[in-house]
């Protein structure tokens, strides 16, 4: 089976998806994990890929063995609150970069932004020694389990209105997870290029995107944070790792205004 990758996505150089062994740079104790057998497997279960992301091979040893992302979603098109989808979110790699790893996430539908759970969320790591496909199979199903508090997770950041102060703080902190802020005796373009940065941060999309409650807010400050905007001076994140620990993170500091703000 063969997979589309997104022209979106990084740019790639081969498919680690459809590697059949580990890069050569790997011992006889590295353990190959074949992400097209657990691709095949978790369609077999309903989960189908949403969207794949691969990171850029800086060896060439190592194209078509690099770090990988690819989001589940099942068939039945489960909702939460009428306007995001539970997904699976999988890591691996062939050349020793990364364990595998399974997390839950959301498919948010207005903007098809995808959220990575916080630190509230189990991640199942599957290290590269002796693995069955059918290992990610028992995990999935063991996240599945996440799904009823991931539904209660959207209605309390629904049901958190934010300050104005509270917001404005927000957005630094949110910044500063990919960027660090200019000192006060800073140059003057780098300050400026913190607040214009600073603006288009928190700037809807979309008219059903403003709001001043939590969930709002979180999902503007994710979709320009790692997609970026023009003119905004917040460059795309296209490595799959980037990806990840964004988005984990900017879950992370919204669990923090749900309960301390």
């Amino acid at each position: 089976m063969n997979i589309i990758i997104p022209t979106i996505e990084a740019e790639v150089n081969t498919n680690p998806i459809e590697a059949t062994h580990a890069s050569s740079t790997r011992s006889n104790r590295y353990g190959f994990i074949s992400t097209q057998q657990i691709v095949s497997s978790f369609q077999e279960n309903g989960y189908v890929p949403r969207q794949i992301q691969l990171a850029k091979a800086r060896k060439d040893e190592n194209k078509g063995f690099q770090k990988h992302l690819i989001r589940f979603g099942h068939r039945d098109n489960i909702t939460i609150a009428g306007e995001a989808s539970p997904e699976f979110v999988l890591i691996n790699s062939h050349d020793g970069t990364s364990s595998a790893q399974l997390s839950v996430g959301l498919q948010v539908f207005a903007c098809l932004n995808g959220l990575v759970g916080g630190d509230i969320f189990e991640t199942i790591k599957i290290h590269h020694r002796r693995v069955d496909v059918s290992d990610f199979i028992q995990a999935a199903t063991r996240l599945r389990d996440n799904v009823p508090f991931l539904a209660e997770r959207v209605h309390a950041f629904k049901n958190k209105e934010l300050t104005e102060a509270a917001q404005k703080q927000y957005l630094v902190d949110a910044l500063k997870l990919r960027y660090d802020q200019p000192e006060a005796d800073a140059d003057y373009a780098d300050r400026r290029e913190w607040d214009t940065r600073l603006f288009y941060l928190n700037r809807a999309r979309r008219y059903n995107d403003s709001g001043t409650n939590l969930w709002h807010t979180f999902n503007r400050v994710q979709e320009n944070l790692v997609k970026g905007r023009p003119g905004s001076g917040i460059r795309r994140v296209t490595a799959p790792t980037t990806d990840f620990k964004v988005n984990k993170q900017l879950w992370n500091l919204s669990e923090q205004y749900l309960l301390n703000n």
